[in-house]
This record gives C-alpha cells, sequence and structure tokens, in this order.
C-alpha cells in the first residue's frame, strides 16, 4: 500500500470586516506575529502585494506549532513567476524564521503596504479579504511525481477539465500536482528535506466566467496557472513556485 499523506483542504470565503487576528486569511494586512519583514519585488523594487497569512496547521505540520506563513508576490512581471513571490515565516519566540531561498528578494522592516485586490466591471480595484474555510483532515495516497498530472488530463475544448482531480484544488499540506514535468523536478517538489505547504489550484479545471483566473482575487497568471508554497522541514527556508503545462 503507498503511503498517505495528510491534507486539509480549503475555500475562500468573503469577510464582511478586517480580519485583525493572528489566523489563515487572505487580503486586508498582515497580523504580524513578531518584526515585520515586508519583501520587496525584485524586478521593480516596490513591495509585493500582500496575499494572505496561513497558520501552520499542526495536524499536518506538528513541528511547527505557533508558526505563521505570510504569503507575497511581485506585479511587476506578467504572468507572475515563483521569482516574484515570496514566503515569510514567523512565530512569536523568534524572527529567526524570517528566510527565504531566493537571496535576490530583499525583506524590509515594514507593517503595512499594497494588498490583493478584485477587478470591478470597469477595472477599478476593489479590496476584500477572505476567511479560509478548512475541511476535515484528509488522506492522498502517494502518487509518484511525474505521474501527477498527464497532459490529456486536460480537455481544452471543454475548459480545462482534469479527468483526475485527486490532487487537485485549494489545500494545505498533501502533495503538490506537478504539470511542467521538468525532469529533473525542483528539489522542493521530491526532495525529503522539503515539505508541501499549500496549494491554490482548481478542483476541476476551468471555472466559469473566470477564464483561468480561479481564485476571487485578481492575480495574472495566463494560461492555466497554478501556485504552490513549500517549506523546509526544519522551518528555516521557504519557496513559492507557479506552474503551466
Amino acid at each position: 500500500m503507498p503511503p498517505l499523506i495528510l491534507k486539509k483542504e480549503f475555500e475562500f470565503i468573503e469577510s464582511a470586516q478586517p480580519i485583525t487576528d493572528p489566523i489563515s486569511k487572505f487580503g486586508g494586512q498582515p497580523v504580524w506575529l513578531n518584526t515585520p519583514h515586508w519583501p520587496l519585488d525584485p524586478y521593480s523594487m516596490q513591495p509585493m502585494l500582500f496575499m494572505g497569512q496561513v497558520v501552520l496547521d499542526v495536524e499536518l505540520f506538528p513541528d511547527a506549532p505557533g508558526l505563521m506563513a505570510y504569503l507575497f508576490f511581485g506585479d511587476a512581471l506578467e504572468p507572475i513567476a515563483g521569482s516574484a513571490m515570496a514566503v515569510v515565516l514567523q512565530n512569536a519566540q523568534t524572527a529567526a524564521f524570517n528566510t527565504q531561498l531566493d537571496a535576490a528578494i530583499t525583506l524590509v522592516p515594514q507593517a503595512t503596504g499594497p494588498t490583493i485586490f478584485e477587478l470591478t466591471e470597469d477595472r477599478a480595484m476593489e479590496h476584500k479579504t477572505y476567511h479560509l474555510s478548512f475541511c476535515a483532515v484528509k488522506q492522498e495516497a502517494a502518487v509518484p511525481l511525474q505521474e501527477r498530472y498527464v497532459y490529456g488530463d486536460l480537455d481544452y475544448e471543454k475548459g480545462y477539465q482534469f479527468s483526475n482531480s485527486a490532487l487537485a484544488g485549494n489545500k494545505m499540506g498533501g502533495q503538490p500536482m506537478y504539470v511542467e514535468k521538468m525532469d529533473p523536478a525542483p528539489a522542493y517538489f521530491s526532495d525529503p528535506t522539503w515539505q508541501h505547504l499549500l496549494q491554490l489550484a482548481p478542483k476541476k479545471g476551468y471555472v466559469g466566467d473566470r477564464g483561468t483566473n480561479f481564485y476571487p482575487f485578481h492575480m495574472d497568471l495566463y494560461g492555466f496557472g497554478l501556485v504552490n508554497f513549500f517549506v523546509s522541514k526544519d522551518y528555516k527556508l521557504a519557496q513559492a513556485c507557479t506552474q503551466a503545462p
């Protein structure tokens, strides 16, 4: 029997009020547990957009009590790439977790800054905040990396529909989908010193009239883009990755 990997799927739920507690959320301003460390976009040297913050669930990450991951992306590049994204790790006891795999990303002691938004019909920015509504812990059967996606699994005439969605969807933990088929894959996809933190992806594929933007906020990924975040098992490094088949 292949090993089972724990995960928690989630949905975005719009909040009627700002969220100022140190809980998992997207949008608004970060609720820092320690000294603020805001990343700069390496392509513009402007502050990145704050995407969200997620508490590392002890059911999935038992060695990381009290740890928060703050997620950011820069919008100077179109489409947005992993090299323009950052993950800041922090807990209340120490700021030593503020580390980033990509040395090109500068962190500054800035508490607030630009944040995600929706675009209205007249292309005006509308800032909103979202709760993350998590399901109970589920299990995924381990799937070899090169078998997690097959090119034929996307039916373009039907609008990017997965034939196998077992690893798809928004989730914390579990196994990341792997659609780019690079060989070898980036180390954080398979190296045992890394673990999958979070995935932003559709569950079935193309969603309604949102085209290929599967999220309630604006994010220029173009084509068919997925986002994955990884953290080292010692919680000293973090990495973001965007993928497109």
